[in-house]
């Protein structure tokens, strides 16, 4: 499939790179408007609901963190634990800390390294208007959701496979078929 569709950001990192909404953001934005630049229509699959969002949608302008501090807020939440990292979050990000679970590390320690950088609460800045990578584009979304066996997504068989097959986008084992725009 690679040999008829190139596909610009997989395998791009290695494992152990982190990545965050925002840098996959601009890797997206990049990709896309090479696409556009060939001519051609791009199509971006997968992902998390978060990414996609961040790609139509626009993130928060929430400024860069420093690596260091994002490092500290690691090693505390690691030496204090979950529960009084999120009362010491509390004093400076009572919302967060209200909303957010003891052992959900990342999004204590995001909100954590935010208030740490730019003096305000995450909530702050998610209440902003979005900043979009790609301001006037538009988007249409198609969204397979194949029958499931059993009560959560790990339990759908490891065979379903979906391909592209001329103009169809088929899964022989859910049966549903979705018709699509081919690229040109």
């Amino acid at each position: 499939m690679q040999r008829r569709a190139l596909h610009r950001l997989y395998g791009v990192l290695t494992a152990p790179e982190r990545c965050s909404a925002g840098r996959w953001l601009a890797m997206a934005a990049e990709a896309v408007r090479e696409t556009w630049k060939q001519g051609r229509l791009p199509i971006v699959v997968g992902g998390t609901g978060l990414y996609l969002r961040a790609l139509t949608d626009g993130l928060a302008p929430v400024p860069p963190v420093p690596d260091a501090v994002r490092a500290e807020a690691e090693a505390l939440y690691a030496s204090l634990g979950g529960t009084q990292f999120r009362e010491q979050l509390a004093s400076l990000d009572a919302d967060s800390a209200a909303t957010l679970h003891p052992s959900d590390r990342q999004r204590l320690v995001r909100a954590m390294e935010v208030v740490r950088t730019t003096g305000q609460p995450l909530g702050y800045w998610q209440r902003q208007p979005p900043v979009r990578a790609l301001p006037g584009a538009r988007f249409t979304t198609l969204v397979l959701r194949p029958e499931r066996r059993g009560s959560t997504p790990h339990s759908m068989p490891a065979s379903w496979r979906c391909s592209m097959k001329g103009r169809w986008m088929r899964s022989r084992h859910c049966g549903h078929c979705a018709w699509i725009h081919p690229c040109r």
